[in-house]
């Protein structure tokens, strides 16, 4: 159902190269495809877990590695900071606020879309944390 509604936000924005991602060790649930790769990703989840555990990533480490992706987002409940974790930068993000940011962006113009920081500054997100590196 999270995956529903943070998807629907990006329907704001028409003709967006959104992708599903699966293979046969893993998925991504959001994946950006510039005209030659692939720009950001978006991992959906409706936990708190990964926030706190990195490690289980495993599918979206591999994928932002073999994309050069160096921030990764993830959604969560209520749990918003960065997290260095195997020389990648992870975001997490409430869903809400995930949410809300992407549908004002798009309804209000913002439509940059070289990376999740053009979507999402520091006054879009309360309380941004960097933690050290848990590697």
């Amino acid at each position: 159902m999270v995956e529903t509604a943070i998807f629907a936000q990006w329907m704001h924005d028409e003709g967006s190269p959104l992708f599903y991602a699966r293979w046969e060790s893993g998925e991504i649930d959001i994946v950006y495809l510039n005209e030659v790769d692939v720009s950001w990703c978006v991992e959906v989840k409706w936990s708190n877990r990964y926030a706190e555990n990195p490690a289980e990533l495993k599918s979206l480490r591999s994928f932002a590695k073999k994309h050069k992706l160096q921030s990764p987002t993830i959604t969560t409940i209520d749990i918003d900071k960065i997290a260095i974790y195997d020389g990648l930068s992870l975001s997490f993000i409430p869903a809400s606020l995930y949410c809300y940011t992407v549908a004002r962006n798009l309804v209000s113009g913002k439509f940059g879309r070289n990376s999740m920081s053009e979507y999402f500054d520091e006054s879009n997100i309360a309380n941004l944390q960097i933690i050290k590196s848990i590697d």
